[in-house]
């Protein structure tokens, strides 16, 4: 298993444009339950806050691959708020 605690963002990105989807799962651990959260707080309802993280990273996977920011927690919010 890849590092999963020493490994920056910017080197998982790395990784998952090529192709590497051990590199998604550990984005999608590592980020996951802030995100279900900041849906919690938007939306208020649990069905809603786990679809909306659902569909949050979906959408990052689909087009991740274009991803050149340098704030992937930043990123993935505004993914989720645009949701």
């Amino acid at each position: 298993m890849i590092g999963e605690n020493a490994m920056k963002d910017s080197e998982l990105i790395q990784k998952m444009h090529s192709g590497n989807k051990e590199a998604v799962s550990i984005i999608v651990e590592r980020y996951y339950a802030d995100i279900y959260r900041f849906c919690l707080y938007m939306v208020q309802t649990e069905n809603d806050a786990y679809d909306i993280a659902q569909e949050t990273f979906l959408k990052f996977m689909k087009y991740g691959t274009s991803y050149k920011h340098h704030n992937l927690k930043g990123y993935l919010l505004t993914i989720a708020r645009n949701i």
